[in-house]
């Protein structure tokens, strides 16, 4: 049987950068394994045989990891928290006929950001409290996906997705308590989120504002963008805010 590394936000580092967490189908059904950064021992965590494993990630104190799974190929993944040392795993929050598609752990009162399918056509990015098992709807309706995190837990990159290369990025300030646009294009183009600054000053998107290709575009605090890679046009009169090549 051919061996298969799921790809999607499968592989995710322990915050000590010690242990990679990761899927493979070696076991015979997609399940999750630990193993040392340098290499070594390698551990499995899940030992699956109907459910699917399917994204995975680390709290921010290494103590837990956060991982996705479905029953039976049914693709409504529920979301599972783990023991990083005991392998204990309890269901964070268990939603029937609801697709969890993507987690991000943060630090602040234990807690993770994903967006569950409510109805359908629709995708809500949430935060959950892992303690006392709440959750806030931070924005309803449309195709919303959260991002990762900023480094001081302030605020969650959103994208307003209606289609493959159509996207508006936002930002939830946690502190404000809103939503806010930081990059919407005149025209489809792709605005995606990739990364944030280890200061939370800049966050770091994918997109094709301007360009034949895609390329890395840079958002600050201070409201400024500019593009990694030289466009084909100006930037300044897409966003209406400074806008410099680099």
């Amino acid at each position: 049987m051919p061996t298969y590394v799921f790809t999607r936000r499968s592989l995710a580092y322990s915050p000590d950068g010690r242990q990679i967490a990761h899927v493979t189908s070696e076991s015979g059904q997609f399940n999750l394994w630990t193993m040392p950064t340098g290499g070594g021992e390698r551990r499995q965590l899940t030992h699956y045989t109907d459910n699917t494993v399917r994204a995975v990630d680390w709290s921010a104190d290494g103590k837990h990891i956060v991982f996705l799974a479905d029953a039976n190929g049914d693709e409504f993944r529920q979301i599972y928290i783990m023991d990083a040392v005991t392998g204990e795993t309890r269901p964070v929050r268990h939603a029937e006929k609801t697709q969890h598609s993507s987690i991000a752990v943060f630090t602040i009162a234990n807690g993770l950001c994903t967006p569950p399918t409510i109805a359908p056509g629709d995708v809500d990015t949430q935060i959950y409290n892992f303690e006392t098992g709440e959750h806030q709807r931070l924005t309803e309706g449309k195709l919303m996906y959260p991002g990762r995190w900023s480094p001081d837990d302030r605020y969650i990159p959103i994208s307003d997705v209606r289609g493959n290369t159509d996207l508006d990025l936002l930002v939830y300030d946690m502190q404000a308590g809103e939503l806010r646009m930081l990059v919407k294009p005149e025209t489809p183009a792709i605005v995606a989120p990739a990364a944030w600054s280890a200061d939370s000053q800049w966050l770091y998107f994918v997109t094709n504002i301007g360009r034949e290709f895609n390329g890395v575009g840079a958002y600050s605090s201070q409201r400024r963008w500019r593009m990694g890679l030289r466009a084909n046009a100006g930037l300044g009169h897409r966003t209406g805010r400074d806008a410099a090549q680099i």
